[in-house]
């Protein structure tokens, strides 16, 4: 399990917070706020290669790549054992994050479908998406976790969604009088 939604952690369901910032180097962090804020957790090689050494030819790129997976990997495998690759996998020239639920990626599933419920006038389930979204925010301090452009532009989308979902759901609460619940 990965959470963003307050303080950053890694862990299982067991143990959800085995891991925390300090565990990783900022570039490891930063691949962390990459796939958690690309399309099903995934990213392309490349995509990293050229986020962290712009400047580099391709060949040093690559190494550098190698090297900061490596690491990675060591770094996961002492709190998780060896089964590193059943979390993070390298694969046809992408990265990606598999058999893992990530906090951020779960609210946005919630909160999505219950706006998409109150659009069509079923506030009762819609209500109930809206608990379960709200139950997993906790907080979302970004800045002290990830820098990238693209994980920043993720962090303003949870944001904009909170903010949608409170006021979507306070108006329908105020407009049914239980002014405490809005």
């Amino acid at each position: 399990q990965i959470s963003v939604l307050g303080e950053f952690t890694i862990g299982t369901r067991q143990e959800p917070a085995l891991m925390g910032l300090q565990d990783f180097s900022l570039t490891q962090r930063e691949l962390f706020g990459l796939l958690i804020s690309s399309p099903h957790l995934r990213t392309s090689q490349e995509r990293i290669q050229l986020e962290f050494w712009p400047e580099s030819p391709p060949e040093r790129a690559r190494n550098s790549f190698d090297t900061m997976m490596s690491r990675l990997r060591k770094t996961l495998a002492a709190k998780f054992g060896g089964s590193v690759s059943h979390y993070l996998r390298v694969e046809k020239g992408f990265v990606q994050l598999i058999n893992c639920s990530v906090d951020a990626c779960e609210f946005l599933k919630s909160a999505g479908h219950g706006l998409s419920l109150a659009r069509q006038g079923y506030w009762w389930q819609a209500g109930n998406q809206f608990i379960t979204a709200r139950a997993l925010w906790k907080s979302y301090e970004l800045g002290e976790s990830f820098a990238s452009d693209q994980a920043l532009a993720f962090g303003d989308h949870l944001q904009d969604t909170m903010r949608t979902m409170c006021l979507k759901w306070g108006s329908k609460l105020f407009e049914l009088q239980r002014f405490d619940e809005a």
